[in-house]
């Protein structure tokens, strides 16, 4: 490629043409065509030809064949049988007994919205499993106190991905570690750049995940104290005003469940219950654990685990139980199980194939173009390490949200970061203090980057969780996230100001103190002057 800064014009034309049309299918078309086109030196059939052969290996389908990697089939038939989850649950009536049950607990909006969030913070193990799982539970109660489907998906994804990477026990993590390891942050190894323990490190950082921990402060804060402005004020006003949860729009999804079910609070609590079960299950099978006679303990079982097939198979047999219990109690209504499946296939199909465009824009931007490492090829070498944590939080910002990816943003950032901050950094007494602070911007500026992006998968997984236009999320997420992000900044900027032979804990102190501080304050602001 003649011009490495063209590989930066892929992401801004989705993000241009998402504002201009307003249609992700489009925009993330367009995005595509267009880094097959810069990738082949704009040789039209070759960008199409280009276009073609990664959409397809996108699917993994070929790796059934060639046993390589199926992450994605297993992604794909896990969301298709969500789908008919949480269809089977609609038609047998378990959605209303359950909804009737708790609301004789939930008798006020933000009571509504502090269960979200109670029950976000008690499923950190997966993002998908967290956000899928909660939206499912919480969307018919939330319907019934009229909170916009946009603030629903707010509360969702400001906890699922932040907790994962927030709580040192989740399957975010255990990728972390193992890229720690590979990147120079090791014990174990004596070639290794940091001779620490990888995870010691990580738990050492955790405090300086400035974002992460100001945008979940933010969620209790907005639901407590009842704040609302900018775009979101204008959907919660059309809710409250109208009954209309999409801000003045169509009912985004349908349903055709028959009244004649009744149902009982089993027939959400059974499938709920049978999904949560078999996926710790899974995850405990694939990562050897000793519960299955293996040799991993908890730690070593989730870096070992395979996530996506534990999504899969718990997917599988709760809609198999789900099915089971279903004509156990309706033996004499096969054809609502037919349709269920249908109905949850058409649920599904658009954020599908939404999805499978993001993974294809963004493996086109990570193999084809290297738009992070473009990116990230433009950090000064030369500078003090007081300036790092602020940069490479920026850095990593730009990075996620360009490629719509956390996880390949860290893949790529923390071989860079760590030996960037060893040549600048050897032989300080603070050495380790330091780093500390430039890991925790690393991880933050990841996370804060799928918070203001159209094309990252969380937000594509969050606005069908919520069943919410995926536009709408993510301008309303962008909204209540902004704060956020500011006092994360003013967190990091504070550091360049500190000296550098300061102890650890007066340093996280001040950092953490101006983020919450900022942040808590823009909070206030905006919702005083609704903006």
């Amino acid at each position: 490629m003649l011009y490495p800064w063209l590989a930066t014009l892929p992401p801004l034309i989705v993000i241009i043409l998402t504002i201009a049309t307003r249609n992700v299918l489009i925009s993330l078309t367009s995005g595509i065509l267009m880094a097959c086109l810069i990738a082949t030196d704009f040789s039209p059939l070759s960008a199409l030809t280009l276009a073609i052969q990664r959409v397809a290996e996108e699917t993994h389908l070929g790796s059934l064949v060639t046993k390589g990697p199926l992450d994605h089939v297993y992604t794909f038939s896990f969301l298709l049988f969500l789908g008919v989850l949480i269809q089977l649950m609609n038609h047998s009536g378990g959605i209303r007994a359950y909804t009737k049950f708790l609301l004789t607990f939930i008798k006020t909006k933000r009571a509504a919205q502090q269960t979200s969030l109670v029950l976000s913070s008690t499923l950190f193990i997966d993002d998908y499993v967290n956000n899928l799982t909660v939206g499912a539970i919480m969307r018919p109660v939330t319907d019934h106190f009229k909170i916009a489907r946009a603030k629903l998906a707010f509360l969702l994804d400001s906890m699922s991905g932040p907790l994962c990477i927030l709580v040192p026990a989740s399957s975010w993590v255990a990728f972390i570690l193992a890229q720690m390891r590979a990147s120079g942050i090791s014990q174990s190894n004596h070639d290794a750049l940091v001779q620490q323990d990888s995870l010691f490190v990580y738990i050492s950082c955790i405090p300086f995940i400035l974002y992460p921990l100001l945008i979940v402060f933010s969620a209790w804060i907005i639901v407590s104290c009842n704040l609302s402005f900018g775009t979101m004020r204008t959907f919660e006003q059309e809710a409250q005003n109208t009954g209309n949860l999409y801000g003045g729009k169509p009912a985004l999804y349908t349903t055709t469940a028959d009244e004649q079910f009744k149902g009982t609070l089993l027939d959400f609590i059974v499938p709920i219950a049978t999904f949560i079960l078999s996926f710790l299950g899974a995850v405990a099978y694939s990562g050897d654990s000793v519960i299955f006679g293996g040799s991993a303990y908890f730690m070593q079982t989730l870096q070992q685990a395979d996530p996506f097939w534990a999504l899969f198979v718990a997917s599988m047999i709760a809609v198999s139980v789900t099915v089971l219990l279903f004509l156990r109690n309706n033996a004499q209504h096969y054809r609502y199980i037919a349709q269920a499946f249908f109905d949850g296939f058409m649920l599904m199909k658009n954020s599908l194939l939404v999805l499978l465009l993001a993974w294809t824009l963004s493996t086109l931007l990570k193999n084809d173009l290297q738009t992070g490492a473009y990116l990230a090829s433009l950090l000064p070498t030369e500078l003090s390490v007081a300036y790092l944590p602020l940069l490479i939080f920026i850095a990593c910002l730009v990075i996620s949200a360009s490629t719509g990816s956390v996880w390949g943003t860290i893949a790529l950032m923390l071989p860079i970061t760590i030996p960037l901050y060893y040549k600048i950094a050897l032989g300080s007494p603070t050495f380790l203090n330091n780093l500390y602070p430039v890991l925790g911007a690393l991880f933050s500026g990841a996370v804060a980057g799928s918070h203001f992006s159209p094309i990252t998968d969380a937000m594509i997984m969050t606005s069908f969780s919520a069943g919410c236009y995926h536009l709408d999320h993510v301008r309303t997420q962008i909204s209540y996230a902004s704060s956020a992000l500011i006092g994360a900044l003013a967190g990091f900027s504070l550091l360049i100001c500190l000296p550098l032979t300061l102890s650890y804990g007066i340093t996280l102190a001040l950092c953490i103190g101006t983020g919450f501080g900022v942040t808590l304050s823009l909070l206030l602001i905006r919702n005083y002057f609704g903006k």
